[in-house]
Order: C-alpha cells, then sequence, then structure tokens
C-alpha cells in the first residue's frame, strides 16, 4: 500500500498537449501567419479584410457577443454588408468532443439577442434555416463566413452547404479550431473533411481560432 501524488491531472496533460500540437499546426502549416493574443481581436482583424460586398453569415449566436462586435464594426466602417446570424437557441446539437460541454449546453431557452440594424436573425436548426437561405440570396456573394457551432457535425453541414458559393476572397472563421483536447474531432475535421480540395491559405490564429481565405493572397 501506497500514496501516489499526482503533480498534474490528466486534463492539464491533454490541454498541454493540445496546445502544443496547434502550435506545431501554425509552424507547419502557416508560419508567416498572423496570430493574435484574444479572439476578439483576430474577429476584428477579419472584419476588416471584408470586400465592399458579400454578406457575413454568422452560425452560433448565443447571446449575440460576437454578432453585434462584428454589426457594429462594420457600421463604424461605413460598410454596407448585411449580418446573418444562425441559431435556435437551444444549446449544441451534440456533446462537445474534448470539453464537459454536452448536448444542449449554451441554450437561452429561446430568448433571442438584441442586435445592430445591420444585423438580421435566422431561427432555427442550420439544417432548416440555411439551404432556403442560400436558394434566396440575391448577391450569391459570401464574404465572411463565422463558424461558432463549437462541433464537428453542424460545422461539417455548413461547410458542405455553402461550398458551392465560396468564392476567391471569402473569409472564413472557425472559433474552436483547436487548442483544446479533442480538437481533431471538431471543426477541424470538418475543415479537413470540406476543404482539402479548395484552394486556399491562412491567414491568422488565436488559441483557438483560425481564419481561412479561399484563393490565395
Amino acid at each position: 500500500m501506497f500514496n501516489l501524488v499526482l503533480r498534474e491531472n490528466i486534463n492539464t496533460v491533454r490541454w498541454r498537449n493540445a496546445v502544443n500540437e496547434s502550435v506545431a499546426f501554425i509552424e507547419k502549416n502557416a508560419p508567416q501567419a498572423q496570430v493574435f493574443s484574444k479572439r476578439g481581436d483576430l474577429l476584428d482583424w477579419a472584419v476588416d479584410k471584408l470586400p465592399l460586398e458579400g454578406d457575413v453569415l454568422e452560425f452560433g449566436v448565443f447571446k449575440g457577443d460576437s454578432l453585434n462586435r462584428i454589426s457594429k464594426r462594420l457600421l463604424n466602417g461605413s460598410k454596407s454588408n448585411k449580418v446573418y446570424g444562425f441559431d435556435a437557441f437551444e444549446g449544441l446539437q451534440e456533446d462537445w468532443v474534448g470539453h464537459r460541454w454536452g448536448k444542449g449546453a449554451f441554450s437561452t431557452n429561446g430568448k433571442l439577442p438584441k442586435i445592430q440594424r445591420n444585423a438580421e436573425l435566422k431561427v432555427g436548426w442550420i439544417q432548416d434555416t440555411l439551404p432556403p437561405f442560400l436558394e434566396g440570396m440575391e448577391s450569391n456573394q459570401i464574404g465572411l463566413i463565422h463558424i461558432d457551432t463549437d462541433t464537428y457535425t453542424p460545422a461539417k453541414l455548413i461547410l458542405t452547404l455553402t461550398k458551392d458559393v465560396l468564392q476567391p476572397g471569402t473569409l472564413i472563421l472557425f472559433d474552436d479550431f483547436f487548442g483544446y483536447p479533442g480538437w481533431k474531432y471538431g471543426e477541424y475535421k470538418a475543415y479537413k473533411e470540406c476543404l482539402s480540395d479548395v484552394d486556399h491559405c491562412f491567414l491568422g490564429f488565436s488559441n483557438n481560432q483560425a481564419l481561412v481565405l479561399i484563393g490565395k493572397v
């Protein structure tokens, strides 16, 4: 009989390993990309790079923090881009691999956030709201896709449905691309499966985010 003292728990080691793997990914795939210490800074940078035309599509609105940040920055920059937020406001559709958050987490129980005048909410599950939206698009141009759905299945659906309307210059911001245990089974997995045959490059990263440009710089 003996006492074993763990100086580090399993969770701590897993997170450290995930961070090291993520750094290695950047060094291998985009060593010249911009790296930001704050999530909001990369989001602002992406909005500033938006072309004058092209809608902004955010998936995973929750309480509206990032949606309103995007909207306000566009208004302050006198840009006319429209912002659309897609969310059922019923929480995660599935358990988040690598996290403690399970299906239903982040639900607002149907309560909708207040939004800016240049934004519009598409309330419902993505599989129900995105197809008719894409069919009715007038400009047929998307400037920025912000994927903040956290998990694999909705991210895969978004990329699958929007793939045909991606154009050179379209930006895709993955909010939880890497940097956590199990990241290779989340938004990153959807990225690998859907964009491996699409010409693209990485413009920037933060601790969890990755900003992708369709086409070349």
